[in-house]
């Protein structure tokens, strides 16, 4: 039960009953409100009553002026106007209703070549679906998208459940599942990881998306991007027996068994082996930390870090970095407390000279 004062709908100032509440939950349910604009055709701004609804900044009826300004020819008012979607839609508490409701036009932007900001759009519709991390990631909760059932925030508006905004957000991925098979495939390399992670995010994506994304396996030259798919497998439904297979075979690249080592330990429920933790110590050189901080699924890579977000698509920007040793960090916090000792012994023989320094190790999340 949720109760409060709403000066705006109460003026006297009188608490809301509960049937009252739940009734508020259904108006206001955006899973509701976003399969109805499905249902209706091709998204249209004008048809969504964004008033109706609240993002972090307050109401959320200049999204569509800013959706317009993003995909706008100016290179400054688009940056602007993204910055501010972003800083609306997604805080680092939790999604939004909005955020769920410009997943369609979000992805609209991302195909359209002749946009600014194409990455960005495309990673903020993909994070509008999925939970914002806080604590280091175990190796059962990496893959977790939506927070543990029945546990669920407020977002800022009334009767705004965060699950609620990020179910609907992965049905509008998934619904648009074409737009990002096919960035899945596009020149740049940053836009394929973003379009792969969004794809991992979706709900209800058809058999050719998993199809998809093992043939741009095949095919693909980069390495973080190879990771992104082997994880993505992984994430949409892989069989722990094909990731083992993968990591074990040295006709691999060296990314792709890593990924799939990573890809093992959250699908598989076996302790990690010292086969598994070895090939994991030996490939996190500092070459595997450049590629892994390309990666969205290291996105926090230790409690206190700074985010690892994806390359800016705005060139005047700096190139982000982090610390020599984020990665050692990260992967300790991916292993479950129950096999750390033995993990603390194998580690620095591989080489993890800055494993047991603090940080991730010992930290966990606990789960219902």
């Amino acid at each position: 039960m949720i109760n409060g004062v709403d000066k705006d709908a109460q003026p006297d100032n009188r608490r809301r009953t509960e049937e009252e509440w739940d009734a508020l939950f259904v108006a206001n349910d955006v899973r509701v409100w976003s399969a109805g604009l499905r249902a209706a055709g091709e998204p249209d701004l004008d048809r969504v009553e964004w008033g109706r609804f609240r993002h972090w900044r307050g109401p959320a009826d200049d999204v569509p002026d800013l959706l317009r300004c993003a995909a706008g020819p100016d290179p400054e008012e688009a940056r602007e106007a993204l910055s501010l979607l972003w800083d609306g839609l997604i805080r680092d508490s939790c999604t939004s209703a909005p955020a769920a409701l410009a997943v369609p036009f979000l992805l609209r932007l991302a195909a359209d070549p002749a946009a600014q900001g194409r990455i960005e759009a495309l990673y903020l519709a993909a994070w509008a679906g999925h939970r914002v991390r806080f604590a280091v990631e175990t190796r059962s909760t990496l893959f977790r998208v939506e927070s543990p059932l029945d546990q669920f925030s407020i977002g800022p508006g009334e009767a705004d459940r965060s699950d609620w905004s990020i179910q609907a957000a992965r049905e509008a991925l998934g619904a648009d599942a074409q737009i990002l098979i096919e960035l899945a495939n596009d020149d740049d390399s940053d836009m394929r990881i973003a379009a792969v992670f969004a794809l991992a995010t979706a709900l209800e994506l058809p058999r050719v998306a998993d199809d998809a994304v093992r043939a741009r396996l095949a095919v693909e030259p980069d390495p973080a991007v190879r990771v992104s798919l082997v994880l993505a497998i992984g994430q949409l439904g892989g069989d722990a027996g094909e990731a083992e297979r993968w990591w074990r075979d040295p006709a691999r690249p060296d990314d792709v068994r890593f990924a799939a080592a990573l890809a093992w330990l959250c699908i598989a429920e076996l302790p990690a082996s010292a086969d598994v933790t070895t090939l994991l110590a030996e490939s996190t050189t500092p070459e595997m930390e450049q590629v892994m901080l390309r990666v969205p699924w290291a996105e926090f890579a230790t409690p206190g870090s700074m985010p690892m977000l994806p390359p800016s698509p705005w060139p005047d920007d700096p190139p982000r970095a982090a610390s020599t040793g984020w990665l050692a960090e990260w992967l300790a916090g991916l292993l479950d407390d129950a096999h750390r000792e033995s993990v603390q012994e194998s580690m620095p023989k591989a080489g993890w000279p800055f494993f047991g320094q603090g940080g991730a190790a010992g930290v966990r999340e606990t789960w219902g």
